[in-house]
This record gives C-alpha cells, sequence and structure tokens, in this order.
C-alpha cells in the first residue's frame, strides 16, 4: 500500500466519520468529490477506483440523517414540483430502460440520474441556512474552478488541444459541467436569499 492510498482511506475514514455526525457535510463532499473525480484518481495513482467512495459516503450521510435530523424526516418527503419532476424522470428512464430490455443496474444513464436525485434531495433538504447555502454552492464553485484553471493551464500550454483538466477528459462533457456550475449556484443563492 503505497502513502497516497493509506492517506486516501484515511482521508475516506474521516469523510465517513463527518458525515455520521454532520449530513450536511457528507452532502457537500460527496458534491465536491463527484465534481474532482479525475483530479482524485490521478492524484491518488488510481486508489479512488480501487476502493468504494461513493457508496459509503451516500450511506454515511443517510445514516448521519437518520441519528442527527430524525425530527425532520419527513421534510425529505417529495412535496414540491420539482421534487416529483425529479422522480417522475427518474421513473421515466427506468420505464423505458425496462421496456428496451436495458440492463437498468448497469445503466450509465440511470446511475447517473438517480445520484443527482438523491444530491438534489440531500442539498435541498440539508441546505436549510443561508449560509449552509452559501458553503454548498462556494464549493461547487471552487472545485469547478479548480478543473477550469487546469484546462485552461493545460491549454495554455499547449498540452491539450482542447481545453480540459486531463487528457482522459471528455471536452464536451467537461465544457457542460462548467456551463452548468454558475446558473446551479445562482438559483441556490438566489432561493435562499430572496
Amino acid at each position: 500500500m503505497s502513502l497516497r492510498e493509506i492517506i486516501f482511506v484515511g482521508w475516506l475514514i474521516a469523510c465517513l466519520v463527518l458525515a455520521v455526525r454532520r449530513p450536511f457535510f457528507g452532502a457537500v463532499a460527496i458534491l465536491v468529490h463527484f465534481v474532482l473525480k479525475e483530479t482524485l484518481i490521478v492524484e491518488t495513482y488510481g486508489a479512488f477506483n480501487d476502493y468504494p467512495f461513493f457508496e459509503p459516503l451516500y450511506i454515511a450521510t443517510f445514516v448521519g440523517v437518520l441519528v442527527n435530523e430524525m425530527h425532520r424526516i419527513h421534510d425529505f418527503l417529495p412535496r414540491t414540483l420539482v421534487d416529483w419532476g425529479m422522480l417522475s424522470f427518474l421513473l421515466v428512464l427506468i420505464i423505458s430502460a425496462s421496456v428496451n430490455g436495458v440492463n437498468i443496474w448497469g445503466h450509465k444513464y440511470i446511475d447517473l440520474f438517480l445520484k443527482a436525485t438523491v444530491m438534489y434531495f440531500l442539498l435541498s433538504r440539508l441546505a436549510d441556512t443561508p449560509r449552509r447555502v452559501l458553503i454548498a454552492a462556494l464549493a461547487l464553485v471552487f472545485s469547478t474552478g479548480y478543473l477550469a484553471y487546469l484546462a485552461w493551464d493545460n491549454h495554455r500550454q499547449g498540452l491539450l488541444v482542447f481545453a480540459r483538466p486531463y487528457w482522459f477528459t471528455q471536452w464536451h462533457e467537461f465544457g457542460a459541467q462548467v456551463i452548468i456550475v454558475l446558473p446551479l449556484a445562482g438559483a441556490m443563492l438566489r432561493g435562499r436569499f430572496r
């Protein structure tokens, strides 16, 4: 086991403990680690792919919600049209995949939207104060901003033709990620500070 792997496993354990104690930290940690996934793969020499990270963090966050937020567990039930829209779209994806004979458990778009739906419910319920919303928005902006800086630096140095953080990053997905971040963070802040 290399030093980077030891540091990574230690970081994972620390995130799990903090997610159980403070579920909001768990939700923000999932978000930031998802944005910086490729950076973590590179910096840990692939250990990020070798050890399960997101699944234990989701479980620890859910346990934290059950332990610390049990008095407001009813807030996690769908109430608004956005809540029902997220769940309905996920259901349509699953039904469409089933009808077309696609393996639901291995389908990348269903997996991606399931994670997005879970993140939506976690962040929309746990970011319940202006300070928490600001923390979530800044975490999203800074983590994506770091990737944008790497992409700019690689392109400026002539290392990559298309501006992207790493050579294996798909440039159209990276562009979509950068374009989505600022309106999303702005919508989060506007909704809480209005």
